[in-house]
């Protein structure tokens, strides 16, 4: 329910969408809202854009070990009729997971061989939530694998694993992909 406060015009509100009910989405809303009443809107916030891309959206549940996760899951893909490739590791297995006993984790990166671009990505390990920033600037630009696997990350972070993965999924793409480089 919004929140009137009549002596400045302004209006409150809090809305959690589905399927995107998280508190990082809210600044996407009050974007959207901007749209039903841009002059008020655009008096607190003048910056705002008034359009909304869904394609990266970040999830990311705070747990111990964290999860997130953005874009596409492989079913989702596949449903899209999407020739994926995909590539799976465990950031246990790193460094790092050594350094934290940190003992069982996934990340699996999903994407597009036609196109040879990331759509998606899980993980379930420390660090998620910050990892997956990376990921969701990947699939937002619509980054080529093959630029994304000349990255250096650092040693022995937790985003190295990243490193390993993309380049996994560089070499599965189709020698005829058309992607930019």
């Amino acid at each position: 329910m919004p929140d009137r406060d009549h002596r400045k015009g302004i209006i409150t509100l809090i809305v959690l969408p589905r399927p995107n009910a998280l508190s990082n989405y809210a600044p996407v809303q009050l974007t959207l809202m901007s749209r039903n009443r841009p002059r008020r809107v655009r008096a607190v916030i003048p910056y705002l854009d008034a359009t909304a891309d869904h394609t990266a959206v970040p999830r990311v549940t705070f747990t111990d070990p964290e999860i997130a996760s953005v874009g596409l899951s492989e079913a989702a893909a596949r449903a899209r009729g999407i020739d994926v490739i995909v590539a799976s590791a465990d950031p246990a297995e790193s460094a790092r997971g050594s350094i934290h006993d940190f003992h069982r984790g996934a990340l699996k990166l999903v994407a597009d061989r036609e196109r040879g671009v990331p759509i998606g990505a899980m993980l379930v390990t420390p660090r998620a939530g910050e990892i997956v920033g990376e990921l969701v600037l990947a699939i937002k630009l619509g980054t080529p694998l093959k630029t994304l696997a000349d990255v250096i990350h650092p040693f022995p972070a937790f985003n190295r694993v990243l490193g390993e993965s993309l380049e996994q999924l560089a070499a599965k793409m189709a020698p005829h992909s058309t992607a930019r480089s």
